[in-house]
């Protein structure tokens, strides 16, 4: 089983002379604790416990675990056992050797054909398991040598043994054991004849391994108590060794990429000998040179350049050279002329090199295409490595590029340093702004609408004051900068430092996700600001870079070249299609042409791009066609002029747009080479763009019920009032309105265009009317209907009692719609869905209205004042049996109470003086004590009713009696055998009770039962007596306390020390 639950079995000496208890048992493996257990108690001598939890362990895999129990132990030293848990289907020795590093004797490796298998190197006592990594050895091959290299100081007369449990049942047999005999020495290696039967099954087999002294090598499950003992696992294969007599091609060497390569490159080649066996002859190759002629050559490998078996290889120059001078990518393929062909794929070898060969004069950008996920992208691993030098402390960035939409994109790309273009993220990311992320902890957010999709951007990122130590963390301050101004931040999180490893290789790749033109991309030793920034235009001189730039790669080489370069560094560029690389045409190479980014005339409206450099400019209406005045041309690159007719372009040249108008550009970007671009412009003129509703009224002609017209104002809110005397719309779903509109405009409803005082809209519901200008332009009125509504509040009566039903308010209007009711005090009265709702006592104010709503207008608001009063109610003592023993808590009875709730908020009548209470004789009685057995009346004082928050009460009479139950009078009298004891404690169960000065005590006891008494007082004895309540009696009990008579002193002599209980 691949897991299995291994029980764990403790033997415990106790040399204490008696048992011990509180004993635990910790199991600990090498982070966490396995099993924690109470030990039952311990008897002297040795114990023998198996803890209830057992040890998961998995198959092949020793557990190491550290045992140790914790007691009351005067030597701690010998509680704690190191074992290692081991769950295997085979037999598992164990006592094994524990060795150090240096001083151990172990089988280090086994070698079969090629392939060599590590085995563990640290003896730990226990078994030990190399099965994650079969050696593969083949069944057609028969005996198979195994290398087998030994680590240590062997001494002499040791063996090497291995058992292969060639069947599979779990048992390494006797017949599949082999041996060999070991030299003594250091590391010494030694050869295994392993020998595979024909007709054994394939797949995984076990292998057991035992490296020790003659006379301690037995059987496999045998302990020793030097050497090694190990298992691990056999692939057998099919067939024979598959490699046995290939030859393979390992290398192509044709030179670095770079800038104007050789005519004549050197090219070399190295052959590798596969075979098991060595190769001692000449081999033949075809060479072909960017798809040229094939020529043969000859590899010698006879005498001392025979190739070892395995591994053995050697590399040729060949007398052939590839010319690589010219621009572009130059592959060469070699083709090993093997016979017999033993592994074909390794007969063929190809390596490629481009040459980067500038065009002179060339102006370009990269059109990178890859945010559908094209692998298309710059790779300037050059520029890492500068970045991510631990040494520098600043840096700074720079590039130039263009999106021509908005995208969420990867401008640049490294492991810790990440700068992203934003469209659409999430929740609180800006749009068209950029966010840079450092590290993995620091984040870094500009503003919306950083970026303009179509406008050139020259971005710089200075990131100074790097700080990588235990002690002040990781952290770093950076800058951005776009187009000469330094960017306004949306957000900040975290602190972090840039990194570029990637497996310990730097890498910086650039608009790996973007569709994007890429301009040049350069690097600084130092963070600098927005001034000391060269804003569109090259660095590079003559002589080479200031002192603080790095790289300057400007992406000027055009066509055919996979790379730019600065210098000595060179940039590798990658297309997911090998042609936009050569293309002059719609390839990753664009040439940059324009130097217009954009214009504007003086009462320009907007334009149309109608052609390859040709626009039509819409004016504003009325402007004249042969005088233009006022101008603004904006360059994509610095120092772009434009002129006119052959003049410079000013703010007062005057265009004539008779005829098509030419503007003509002039540049020279970055000072390469001089471009100019012409635009040809034609005039179109627009329409109005007045859109204002100048007039609205209603006429008593084309709408029914209306006596008068109704006259509106225009606004962005128009409200049609209708007051009484104007009548009343008969249908307001068909209103038809008479207005005036701006000249050439129209006024629409859900685009439907209104005929004047013909067309009919529903306007029982505000609508929204546009008044459309002749250019499009609209302007939105929200128009309402109000018609005065009449009111009327017929209800007369305004004087209430607590606990009135709801009541109809009488309120009406024309409306029919429903009115809302203010209260100045909720709790006294309130109006619902026409309803009076009566409440508390008190005085309230009620305001009634109708706000109004679809075709009508708010009413007046209408005021009544209103009381309600206290209700009275009448309070009796309720005629009840009250039980005898304990004091009377009277019931009371209320007569016409509004909510029988109100009861637990209305005081105790008692409290109030409204009752006394008397006995038959017809004396008073105090109702706080114990009443005795008979019938009582309760009479009313003269001027005692009373009032509460919501009720006027008035006592009436009433009676009650008092009787028997279960409980019974039991009087103690304490005395010192003549007098009374006042202040003694009367005991009745676990309530005390104090005499009075009679030494009196009287408790009301339950029937049914005997009670102990217990009479006490300082200074007397104690007494106990018994009363017996088995059947319902009074009973009376005397108890004599006794005085002490007795004085006895305790002392002890003063050097013996002190009494102390």
């Amino acid at each position: 089983e691949e897991e299995a639950e291994i029980p764990v079995t403790l033997h415990i000496f106790n040399r204490w002379l008696t048992e011990q208890k509180g004993v635990t048992a910790n199991v600990i493996g090498r982070n966490e604790f396995l099993i924690t257990e109470s030990l039952p108690p311990l008897a002297p001598g040795e114990n023998v416990l198996t803890l209830s939890k057992k040890l998961r362990v998995k198959r092949a895999t020793p557990l190491w675990t550290r045992v140790a129990i914790d007691g009351e132990d005067t030597n701690g030293k010998d509680n704690t056992l190191v074992y290692h848990a081991v769950h295997d289907g085979y037999c598992i020795p164990t006592n094994l050797p524990e060795t150090g590093y240096y001083d151990s004797r172990i089988i280090r490796s086994i070698r079969a054909y090629d392939s060599v298998l590590n085995l563990s190197m640290y003896n730990t006592g226990a078994m030990r398991y190399t099965l994650d990594s079969p050696l593969k050895i083949y069944r057609g091959d028969g005996e198979i040598p195994l290398t087998v290299t030994l680590k240590g100081n062997i001494p002499e007369g040791w063996k090497l043994t291995a058992w292969v449990d060639w069947d599979g049942n779990l048992t390494f047999d006797e017949r599949e054991r082999v041996e060999c005999a070991v030299g003594s020495g250091y590391d010494v290696t030694v050869t295994l004849p392993l020998h595979v039967s024909p007709d054994c099954s394939l797949g995984l087999k076990r292998m057991r391994l035992m490296l020790a002294s003659a006379s301690e090598t037995g059987g496999p499950c045998k302990s020793i108590k030097d050497g090694d003992l190990q298992d691990c696992a056999i692939s057998l294969m099919e067939g024979t060794y598959p490699n046995r007599g290939d030859l393979a091609l390992t290398k192509l060497d044709v030179g670095e990429s770079g800038q104007n390569l050789s005519a004549t490159q050197p090219l070399k080649l190295t052959l590798t000998n596969r075979s098991d066996s060595p190769f001692n002859g000449k081999v033949q190759v075809l060479i072909t040179v960017d798809n040229g002629v094939p020529v043969t050559e000859e590899l010698d490998c006879t005498g001392d350049g025979a190739l070892e078996a395995y591994s053995g290889n050697r590399e040729f120059t060949l007398a052939t050279t590839g010319d690589f001078h010219s621009v572009g990518t130059h592959t060469v393929r070699a083709v090993l002329q093997e016979n017999p062909v033993v592994v074909a794929e390794n007969n063929t070898i190809e390596a490629s090199a481009f040459c980067v060969l500038p065009e002179v004069n060339g102006l370009y950008s990269l059109a990178i295409r890859s945010l559908d996920g094209s692998k298309e992208y710059v790779e300037a691993n050059g520029m890492a490595e500068w970045f991510g030098d631990a040494d520098f402390t600043e840096w700074t960035v720079e590039t130039i590029f263009r999106m021509d939409k908005p995208q969420t994109g990867i401008l640049l790309y490294a492991s810790g340093f990440k700068v992203f273009t934003t469209y659409q993220v999430a929740a609180g990311v800006p749009d068209n702004a950029l966010a840079i992320e450092i590290g993995e902890e620091k984040r870094i957010f500009t503003e919306e609408n950083t970026l303009v999709p179509g406008k050139w951007h020259h971005l710089a990122i200075a990131v100074s004051d790097i700080k990588n130590s235990f002690f002040t963390g990781r952290s770093c301050k950076v800058s951005i900068y776009l187009d000469g101004q330094e960017c306004s931040i949306a957000r900040r999180e975290g602190e972090d430092i840039p990194r570029f490893d990637v497996q310990q290789v730097k890498k910086l790749a650039v608009c790996g996700k973007m569709d994007a033109n890429l301009k040049w991309l350069r690097g600084r030793t130092r963070a600098r600001t927005a001034d000391a920034i060269k804003w569109f235009d090259y660095v590079r001189t003559a002589g080479g870079l200031p002192s603080d730039y790095f790289a300057e790669f400007t992406f000027d080489e055009g066509p055919r070249n996979a790379a730019s370069v600065s210098g000595d560094m060179m940039v590798s560029i990658a297309t997911h299609d090998a042609s936009r690389l050569d293309a002059t045409s719609g390839g990753i190479w664009e040439p940059i042409a324009d130097l217009i980014d954009s214009f504007h005339f003086a009462g320009q409206e907007g334009y149309n791009e109608t052609g390859a450099n040709a626009y039509t400019i819409r004016f504003a209406k009325g402007t004249p066609q042969d005088h233009v005045v006022g101008a603004e041309f904006v360059g994509i690159w610095p120092g772009v002029n434009f002129y006119y007719g052959g003049q410079p372009i000013t703010k007062t040249t005057v265009f004539d747009f008779t005829t098509p108008v030419t503007v003509v550009a002039k540049g020279k970007p970055f000072g390469r080479k001089e471009i100019t671009q012409s635009i040809e412009l034609t005039f179109m003129e627009g329409k109005s763009a007045e859109c204002e509703l100048l007039a609205l009224l209603l006429e008593p002609a084309n709408n029914a019920g209306l006596l008068n017209p109704v006259i509106a104002t225009p606004a962005p809110i128009t409200v049609i009032s209708i007051p009484s005397a104007n009548g009343k719309l008969t249908d307001p779903t068909k209103v038809k309105l008479n207005f005036t509109v701006s000249e050439n405009a129209t006024l629409q409803l859900n685009g439907r265009v209104l005929t004047n005082g013909v067309t009919a809209v529903d306007i029982t519901q505000p609508i929204l009317l546009y008044v459309v200008a002749e250019n499009g332009t609209r302007r939105g009125y929200e128009l309402h209907l109000g018609q005065e509504q009449g009111f009327t509040w017929t209800l007369a009566k305004t004087d209430y009692v607590y606990g009135d039903g709801s009541v109809d308010a009488g309120v009406s209007v024309d409306s029919g719609l429903p009115v809302n009711f203010t209260s100045t005090n909720p709790t006294v009265v309130t109006g619902v869905d026409g309803k009076l709702h009566i409440g508390m006592p008190g005085e309230a104010v009620l305001s009634v209205s109708q706000p109004g709503g679809g075709v009508w207008n708010p009413s007046e608001s209408v005021q009544k004042s209103f009381t309600v009063a206290k209700r009275p109610v009448k309070v009796a003592v309720r005629n009840a049996r009250y039980t005898f023993g304990s004091p009377v808590e009277m019931l009371y009875n209320y007569t016409s109470l509004v909510n029988e709730s109100d009861t637990l908020r209305l005081p105790n009548p008692q409290s109030k003086g409204c009752f006394t209470v008397h006995d038959a004789k017809g004396n008073a009685v105090d109702v706080s004590g114990v009443l005795p057995i008979g019938l009582y009346t309760v009479k009313t004082a003269t001027g005692t009713a009373y009032e509460t928050e919501r009720y006027l009460v008035e006592p009436v009479e009433g009676a009650f009696e008092v009787v028997q139950w279960e409980l019974w009078p039991v009087s103690v009298v304490g005395t010192d055998g003549v007098n009374p004891l006042q202040d003694a404690t009367v005991i009745v169960g676990s309530t005390p009770n104090q005499t009075d000065a009679a030494g009196r005590v009287v408790c009301y006891l339950r029937q049914g039962a005997k009670y102990g008494i217990e009479v006490l007082k300082d200074g007397y004895t104690t007494v106990l007596k018994e009363a017996d309540l088995t059947e319902g009696k009074p009973i009376e009990l005397q108890v004599a306390l006794g005085v002490p008579t007795i004085l006895r002193k305790y002392s002890a002599p003063a050097e013996m020390g002190v009494i102390v209980g």
